[in-house]
Parts: structure tokens; sequence; C-alpha cells
């Protein structure tokens, strides 16, 4: 993509293979292709558990847990 079209991937277009190799059951080459990268595992979990497939997105977790990667919650507040 960068050699090609002089574009840095963003988060956005992993986030839109990650949902891609999800949809096709590809799971392992989603998890690879930012694997160390909380957000992603977190994505990947919440894809499957909205498309219904509970042992998928508890297999992203526990590869998170495994791993030691973990999504920091996000805040906010009101003043």
């Amino acid at each position: 993509m960068e050699t090609d079209f002089s574009i840095s991937p963003k988060l956005e277009h992993y986030c839109c293979m990650i949902d891609l190799l999800c949809r096709n059951d590809r799971l392992e080459e989603a998890i690879e292709l930012r694997s160390n990268e909380p957000g992603v595992h977190a994505l990947l979990s919440n894809i499957h558990a909205s498309m219904g497939q509970w042992s998928k997105a508890l297999q992203a977790r526990k590869v998170m847990e495994e791993n030691g990667i973990w999504k920091q919650r996000g805040s906010s507040s009101i003043i």
C-alpha cells in the first residue's frame, strides 16, 4: 500500500481487513495482521460477538489474555 499508492495504512484500513477476514472464517490471519495491538483484538472479538459467533469471540479474548494484551477502557467526564 505504501509502495504502490504512497499511503500509510491507518487503523481504519486494518479494521476493514480484519472484518473481511473474520467474515470469511480466517481468524488466524486476522489475528496475525496486527497481533500486538489491543484494539484489534477487542474489535475482532466484538465482530464475532455481533455475528453470534460466541466461541470465536471468546477465542479472540483468550488470545488477548494469554499474550497480556489489554485495551484501556475509555472514559468521559462531564464538566
